[in-house]
C-alpha cells in the first residue's frame, strides 16, 4: 500500500488534456502498473476481465482495457485473490493510439477492503492550530 503524503492537504494539479484543454485532479496519482480485473454486477462472479492500470489514486484509477465501457457503468474492480475489491464506476474513455486499447477513467465510489493507495487524513484541531499560530 501506498501512502501519499503532502502535508495532509488534497492538491488540485492541472493536465493538458489531449484536445489542449485543461482537467483538474484532485488527488495525486501513482504511476503503478499492475493486473487488476473488472466486472459488471450483473456478470457471473466468476467472469473477470482482465486490465491492466496505468496509474491510481486513493479514489480512482485509469486503466487500459481491450473492449470500451459506456460511461456511467458501474463495475466491481479486484487484484487476481480477491483480497482487494471496490466499486467504481466509469467517468471517462478514450482509445489509445498507442496501444490500440481504451483508456478508462474509473471514479471509485465504495471500498469494501483496503485500498493499493490511501491519502493521509488531517486531524481538524490540528489544522485549525496550525492556522491560528501562522495568523498570529
Amino acid at each position: 500500500m501506498v501512502t501519499l503524503t503532502d502535508s495532509g492537504l488534497v492538491e488540485i494539479s492541472r493536465l493538458i488534456t489531449s484536445n489542449g484543454g485543461y482537467g483538474t485532479r484532485r488527488h495525486k496519482r501513482v504511476g503503478l502498473k499492475i493486473a487488476l480485473f473488472l466486472r459488471r454486477p450483473f456478470n457471473s462472479s466468476i467472469y473477470a476481465k482482465a486490465v491492466e492500470t496505468v496509474d491510481i489514486s486513493a479514489n480512482g484509477l485509469l486503466v487500459l482495457c481491450d473492449v470500451n465501457l459506456e460511461l456511467g457503468a458501474d463495475l466491481e474492480v479486484t487484484n487476481i485473490n480477491r483480497d482487494v475489491i471496490v466499486v467504481a464506476v466509469v467517468k471517462h474513455s478514450s482509445r489509445d493510439m498507442k496501444t490500440g486499447k481504451y483508456l478508462l477513467g474509473l471514479s471509485i465510489t465504495e471500498k469494501k477492503t483496503d485500498w493499493f493507495v490511501q491519502e493521509p487524513t488531517i486531524v481538524p484541531s490540528i489544522a485549525l492550530s496550525l492556522a491560528t499560530e501562522a495568523i498570529c
